[in-house]
């Protein structure tokens, strides 16, 4: 072959790879854009869905056996919500409530009892703030009602849109479990970030995600979601697997699966006190008296003591 002949096949070869390089990076240029624009709203609606819902979950694994060894293998949670207005509650085994996280726009509250025949006992009373409230619920045993848009306690709108610890985003499309699916790394720095799979046509939806440490000797939080049925495109959980991975090994796993699950608000007498046979403390009710006219009479009160006092000390004279 000569060399002109080879010379005109490496150009060829060449133009071609840049071609390549120009049309993938268009289309990664597009799906940035779409994952900028579809994302976010998606998202909240996501968030907005499984903020009205009722879910009980059943959560079994390794740590289940170590953390509860005497409920052979298995334990479970109730989710309530409505709008702003959220309640977890662990259960024992026969699906009775034995604790309760109440977040409100009007207050937060946590209640607890040993037994089921015990009466609960308010352990905390508007200690927390609603947005703390909230997230010592992402970051509780109760993990389905959050996992689809949630990353641990961090909303994944909130990994994505104005994160000022975000260096860079890069995504892709992948294939997952069968399903398309768009492959976003995060990074807050080289080695530590975020890796997430998200299903854009089923409201961008989390479908596994890896946060912590990537490097070799680091630790890193997984889970790995599956869903049900699509309801108004909004896909409806069906389990999560979660585990951690440290130094490459993998460890404390459990599956969490939805034992049942109401598609609609709970009622907001769900997310008070009285829902626990708990009266609300009582309130003093502040009197309508001006604060001069109280002054007043208890200076008035002061005089009249003192005179009286000296009244009684004046020596009396004999006639």
């Amino acid at each position: 072959m000569s060399r002109h002949r080879m010379s005109c096949l490496l150009t060829l070869f060449l133009i071609i790879q840049a071609l390549h390089s120009v049309i993938a990076h268009g289309d990664d240029d597009a799906l940035n854009q779409r994952l900028r624009t579809e994302c976010p709203n998606a998202i909240r609606n996501l968030e907005v869905f499984y903020k009205n819902i009722q879910l009980t979950e059943k959560v079994t694994g390794t740590i289940v056996k170590q953390n509860y060894p005497d409920r052979d293998g298995s334990i479970a949670y109730r989710f309530y919500s409505n709008g702003s207005s959220l309640r977890g509650s662990g259960l024992d085994a026969d699906y009775d409530v034995l604790s309760g996280v109440v977040a409100t726009e009007d207050g937060t509250f946590r209640v607890a009892r040993t037994n089921a025949t015990e009466e609960f006992v308010l352990t905390q009373l508007d200690d927390s703030d609603y947005e703390t409230q909230i997230e010592s619920l992402r970051l509780g045993g109760l993990k389905l009602p959050f996992v689809p848009y949630c990353v641990l306690n961090l909303r994944v709108v909130d990994l994505l849109v104005n994160n000022p610890h975000v260096i860079s985003i890069e995504c892709m499309e992948v294939t997952y479990d069968d399903v398309p699916a768009v492959h976003v790394d995060v990074r807050f720095e080289p080695l530590r970030g975020a890796k997430l799979i998200l299903d854009p046509e089923r409201s961008w939806a989390l479908l596994k995600y890896e946060y912590g440490n990537f490097s070799e000797s680091g630790s890193l939080r997984v889970a790995a979601i599956k869903y049900d049925r699509v309801v108004n495109g909004i896909p409806v959980v069906k389990s999560a697997d979660y585990w951690r991975v440290d130094a490459g090994e993998r460890r404390d796993m459990y599956h969490a699966e939805v034992a049942d699950i109401e598609l609609e608000p709970a009622p907001m007498a769900e997310f008070s006190l009285e829902a626990f046979g708990i009266s609300p403390p009582q309130t003093v009710q502040r009197s309508n008296t001006p604060l001069w006219t109280v002054v007043l009479g208890i200076l008035g009160l002061a005089i009249a003591m003192l005179l009286a006092y000296f009244v009684r000390r004046k020596p009396r004279t004999s006639i």
